[in-house]
């Protein structure tokens, strides 16, 4: 079991990087900013994809083709743990090397009267500018996410005869 959640949760870790940070170090000054909101929440929901195959191989390979939910539901939240801390930490370090960069550039992208209050905003070196603050709400965007994927994934690939929802 250990295997499968390193294994998978490593893999999600390195597409959520490649996916999600790399073409808007490579591609930002082509981006809008709305094609990249799509491609960070779309990064999020491919790394989080390693769930569903992560629950399918330990079930296939390494549980004798059995998964209760339960197991399913632990067993995805490890894997879970991985992306969502991942992107805490690639977020932090982002904000601390980027953050005026990308601030610049999000501010380049708004409407002018969206662009004042953001200004504003960072000026006044609010909580909700700060590297940390960033990294926790990307946390709990990808935990919750990694949420529905996993009550979807064990709900699918249970398999030994009980019910979704049994203890």
């Amino acid at each position: 079991m250990k295997k499968s959640i390193v294994r998978f949760g490593l893999i999600s870790v390195v597409l959520l990087g490649i996916i999600g940070y790399f073409p808007w170090m490579i591609w930002k000054d082509s981006l809008s900013y709305s094609s990249a909101e799509v491609l960070g929440y779309a990064s999020m929901l491919v790394a989080l994809s390693m769930v569903f195959l992560g629950l399918k191989y330990f079930r296939d390979k390494e549980n004798d083709g059995k998964l209760s939910f339960k197991q399913g539901f632990s067993l995805g939240m490890l894997i879970t743990a991985f992306p969502a801390l991942a992107m805490g930490v690639f977020t932090y370090i982002f904000y601390e090397t980027k953050g005026d960069e990308f601030g610049a550039w999000a501010i380049s992208q708004m409407p002018p009267e969206q662009a004042l209050e953001y200004k504003k905003l960072m000026v006044s070196d609010s909580i909700y500018t700060s590297s940390v603050f960033q990294s926790v709400i990307m946390i709990a965007t990808v935990a919750f996410l990694g949420v529905i994927v996993t009550l979807i994934s064990a709900m699918v690939l249970k398999r030994d005869g009980e019910l979704a929802f049994d203890a």
